[in-house]
């Protein structure tokens, strides 16, 4: 199962994801590219972010400002997205 949180804490906003989409490949390999999507973007828009990418978890995590928010919307509308099959 793959298990998806988004928090907003202490002026940051972090994605993490733990797990595989069993059954899904297609989902699971989606997730991953979403984040690292999301890490990749946030790198080149000189955001103040940390990102861990590996086979099976991850997370990113970034200073909360309007724009790395409004584009963690979009990731987390694909996320959601993704799992409806």
């Amino acid at each position: 199962m793959l298990t998806i949180r988004f928090r907003a804490d202490g002026g940051y906003l972090s994605l993490h994801m733990d797990g595989h989409a069993t059954g899904s490949p297609a989902v699971c390999a989606g997730a991953s590219a979403l984040a690292c999507t999301l890490a990749g973007w946030l790198d080149r828009h000189g955001a103040e972010a940390d990102s861990r990418l590996e086979a099976g978890t991850g997370a990113v995590r970034c200073r909360d400002t309007a724009e790395a928010k409004e584009f963690l919307k979009e990731i987390i509308v694909q996320l959601m997205q993704g799992g409806e099959e």
